[in-house]
């Protein structure tokens, strides 16, 4: 030791018994006599931890996968209890890493209840590596003496040998300290070997993992299965002698029965295999495939859904499979042919957590998802399942397998865009109409249209009604439709006879329609039902929207007369609504009346409008002829009585299927935007059935309704495509 110069001193070994700041001496000596003396502070010692509990558990939510053990790969959460003897100051760090664990910076602090504020960063990645092992967490505010508190760290088990030990976790005065002491020769060390904390374990060891047993992760795959088959849409160009229904369908391993031809189109239902794009026969004659539709389910059907585990290195006992919330496994046997049976042997439903979950019991043991040498094999299971009323928000599927306990779990998503074919598909362009008047009885009309499913002869449709509803045969008209009658029930339904096949395309009927005085809740909708003839559903639709109930507007009733019903011909309509009551000038401005696809107003013609009192401004027509407004003075009060719309229209040469004219009574003022998008408008709907083609002229067809009141613009609107609205 040389005056003047500094020296420098290492200490090898030390051990520090206590937290908190240090106080230091130097003392310099010669023959044993003091020669200079120094005291002062030096570092802080970062307090002990002392680990009092741990876990290791899937983040808590409602569904039954929370309850079960974290997998390979699942992010999961370690919650840590901890105590320190002295103080962790603002600034200090909480350094947690593991060699078996990928762990994120979704970290929280809390201490007495409440949350520390933290800041985490990933601590420098494993050389070598892009593989992040551990977080550097610093607090924002003091965490006292000798308290208790709770670190959570968001983390993924690396493998199912995981365990609990290999955690390490240590206080620092600041990152550059931790990342410093725990980067040995540039490469990510944690001391792991020397430094393990052993923490209190909450399972018991089952034998195969070390103090934490981790589950392997699964692969899932869910396919829905349709019991007709596939529908598959063929181009018919070249052939010799067009196919008939029921001509049976080939194409390599697949087959399939026409069910349908349709000018230069057949449809074919794929009843085993796959047809893909290209050609298959018909008898000895070629054809193309053009469109493949896959099977989509129904809302309320019984499906069978294949499911598709790769058990990986486990050998369950059992596979439960968890459908979304609204799906029903079958009770008593859900087990459909196709599954295999050299690993499945029954299956069992429950319900858990408001889950419908489908146990599958395994052959000898688990033995059956290996074969000979012991490699996974892919077992699959078909199972009967009913549909649920609409699409659930979280469309996932699980599947775990069990042996004692939960050894391996996936998921397969299949929600919204998520690319899945059990995506519940409501019927299309399903839609009611009718009069919203509160307490009211008048006509209902029911559209909705088949497309690639097939219902055969003697179908039924099932319309079931919103709370305080009631559906009657009353004022029952087919329209378009051929060979239907009417079932008041409950439930209501139509028929259609034995020589009737419901096939694709657009169907319609009206009947009668008791409206309560008050809405139903929120989520109660009309549903239509399209069944087989031994009650099997085809097609649902079950979020059919309904009127607004209406206290405060009066429509008694209204009528449609027409001087002419032959196709091609010019034919006079009245239109007529009879108010039971004068009605202000703030609520209803608009009357549209929508006249059946294919019927236009007639180029040139003008419109009467004839009512009590009230002063037309103006009259109005869209472009292509679909459409007419007649508009009254702003300001101008509509008294009681009749108001009466008269104009041309040329008579198509095919009426369509909904044969309906609906009279809506709007609000908006003036001409509506483009004369679209007027459903937000609408104030009540009052329905007229079309007159059919060749029909006599006639003075009057009535449609009674209840109260109805105000208005002050008119627009007469002539809809090529009502459904499309």
């Amino acid at each position: 030791v040389v005056p003047g110069v500094v020296s420098g001193l290492i200490l090898k070994n030390v051990t520090l018994f206590f937290a908190g700041a240090t106080v230091w001496e130097v003392v310099t000596l010669q023959g044993g006599e003091i020669r200079d003396r120094w005291q002062g502070q030096g570092f802080i010692q970062p307090p002990k931890l002392q680990v009092e509990s741990a876990e290791f558990s899937q983040p808590l939510n409602a569904h039954p996968s929370s309850q079960w053990r974290p997998a390979v790969g699942q992010t999961a959460q370690a919650l840590f209890e901890l105590f320190a003897e002295a103080p962790i100051s603002t600034g200090m760090v909480i350094a947690v890493s593991s060699r078996f664990y990928h762990v994120s910076t979704a970290v929280t602090v809390t201490a007495a209840g409440n949350a520390i504020p933290v800041t985490a960063q990933p601590l420098p990645e494993l050389s070598g590596s892009a593989v992040s092992w551990g977080v550097a967490v610093q607090v924002g505010s003091d965490i006292p003496a000798a308290t208790r508190f709770q670190v959570g760290v968001a983390a993924e088990p690396l493998s199912t040998g995981a365990g609990q030990d290999g955690w390490l976790l240590e206080v620092f005065s600041s990152v550059d300290d931790a990342v410093t002491t725990l980067m040995r020769d540039g490469v990510w060390s944690p001391a792991c070997d020397e430094d393990f904390i052993h923490s209190v374990p909450l399972r018991t060891n089952d034998g195969q993992t070390p103090e934490f047993p981790v589950a392997e992760t699964y692969s899932v795959e869910v396919t829905a299965l349709s019991r007709r088959g596939d529908t598959v849409q063929v181009t018919l160009g070249g052939l010799e002698n067009a196919p008939i229904i029921g001509d049976n369908v080939t194409q390599n391993n697949a087959s399939g029965v026409v069910v349908e031809v349709v000018g230069s189109e057949a449809v074919v239902e794929v009843a085993a295999g796959a047809m893909t794009p290209g050609e298959f026969t018909i008898g000895n004659q070629s054809l193309q495939v053009t469109t493949v539709t896959p099977f989509l389910p129904p809302p309320l059907a019984a499906i069978d859904v294949s499911v598709v585990i790769h058990p990986n290195s486990t050998y369950p006992t059992s596979v439960q499979v968890v459908a979304p919330i609204g799906f029903r496994f079958r009770e008593d046997d859900c087990l459909r042919p196709g599954t295999d049976t050299s690993a499945f042997v029954s299956c069992s439903a429950s319900v858990v957590d408001s889950y419908s979950v489908a146990t599958l019991v395994s052959v000898k043991g688990g033995a059956a998802v290996r074969n000979v040498g012991g490699d996974a094999i892919v077992p699959r299971a078909v199972l009967e399942v009913i549909t649920a009323a609409m699409q659930p928000a979280d469309g996932t599927w699980y599947a775990r397998g069990l042996l004692a306990d939960t050894v391996g779990w996936g998921k397969f998503p299949l929600g919204p865009g998520q690319g899945g074919s059990v995506a519940v598909v409501q019927m299309k362009d399903s839609m009611v109409r009718y009069s919203g008047l509160a307490g009211s009885s008048g006509l209902i009309a029911v559209t909705f249209e088949l497309t690639g499913n097939y219902v055969g002869e003697s179908g039924q449709v099932v319309v079931a009604p919103p709370a305080g509803y009631t559906l009657e045969c009353d004022g029952f008209d087919p329209l378009e439709l051929s060979g239907a009658s009417c079932d008041s029930g409950p439930p209501f339904k139509i028929r259609f006879d034995a020589a009737t096949t419901m096939r694709r395309g657009q169907y319609a009927f009206v009947a009668s329609v008791v409206v309560p005085a008050d809405e139903p809740a929120a989520d109660d909708f009309f549903q239509i039902h399209v069944l087989k003839a031994d009650g099997e559903l085809v097609d649902a639709a079950t979020q059919v929207g309904r009127e607004v109930i209406r206290t405060d507007i009066q429509v008694q009733s209204s009528s449609l007369t027409f001087s002419s019903a032959q196709p091609g011909q010019v034919s006079t309509l009245t239109v007529s609504l009879e108010m039971g009551a004068a009605t202000t000038s703030d609520m209803v401005q608009t009357v549209l009346i929508t006249l059946p696809e294919g019927v236009l107003f007639e180029a040139g013609s003008s419109v009467d409008v004839n009512s009590p009192g009230a002063s037309v401004a103006s009259t109005d027509s869209k472009e292509d002829g679909t459409r007419l407004s007649v508009t009254t003075e702003a300001d101008s009060a509509l008294p009681q009585g009749w108001y009466s719309f008269t104009f041309s229209v040329r008579v198509p040469l095919r009426m369509p299927m909904f044969n309906v004219i609906l009279v809506e009574l709007l609000t908006g003022g003036g001409r509506p935007p483009s004369f679209e998008n007027t459903d937000a408008q609408r104030q009540l709907t009052v329905v007229l059935p079309g007159f059919r083609l060749g029909s006599a002229p006639t003075s009057e067809l009535q449609s009674k309704v209840s109260p109805l009141s105000l208005l002050q613009v008119f627009v007469l609107v002539c809809m090529l495509d009502v459904v499309g609205r």
